[in-house]
């Protein structure tokens, strides 16, 4: 077992400490399951073949969707299938790429979530985030995420948690408001 798969699984204690030991998986909206795990079945990052090709997705996507107007929020459940797709590599779970959704949501990836969800109520308030938060603040977390990831380390330096999970909630971020237009003008900053 690679020391990062270790420290991930000490690191995820302090947030199952209020649920019996379980992780909090209650957290992830009904939304994000659905939209990220179904784009995780037909998206073509299903035949990449490298964990580097994977991340550069996901950066692409978030960068074409911060910057092109002509996007919109599915191009951050694209993104977010690249980080599944990610961690079916990396932690190697059974089974094939075109399963039910469920299979695409790996144990550590709803783990990390929603070990990074429980922070995140605690430090904040639970579900605050439901309340809206600017786009941009969202893209730049998780540009900052990705490129701590590649470049400094695996875990989060505030949370001591992996940096993927913390992607994967700032994506559900936006996600979470797929086809509720009036918050979409609400909280899409992106060109102002």
């Amino acid at each position: 077992m690679s020391t990062e798969v270790k420290n991930s699984q000490t690191n995820e204690n302090f947030a199952m400490k209020e649920t019996d030991g379980k992780p909090p998986f209650s957290y992830m909206t009904p939304e994000f399951y659905t939209m990220v795990g179904q784009a995780a079945v037909e998206g073509l990052h299903t035949m990449v073949k490298n964990d580097i090709e994977l991340i550069e997705m996901a950066i692409n996507s978030m960068m074409e969707f911060a910057h092109n107007p002509e996007t919109d929020l599915n191009t951050v459940v694209d993104a977010a299938a690249c980080i599944l797709h990610f961690y079916k590599r990396r932690y190697k779970d059974p089974g094939s790429l075109d399963v039910v959704k469920v299979k695409q949501f790996t144990m550590q990836a709803m783990t990390d979530y929603a070990n990074v969800r429980a922070f995140g109520a605690r430090k904040y308030k639970k579900s605050n985030w439901k309340k809206g938060i600017k786009f941009s603040l969202s893209i730049d977390a998780i540009l900052r995420h990705l490129w701590k990831l590649c470049n400094v380390s695996w875990f989060d330096e505030d949370s001591l948690l992996p940096h993927l999970g913390h992607i994967l909630c700032d994506m559900e971020h936006m996600i979470y408001f797929i086809g509720k237009q009036d918050m979409i003008k609400k909280l899409d900053d992106r060109f102002e």
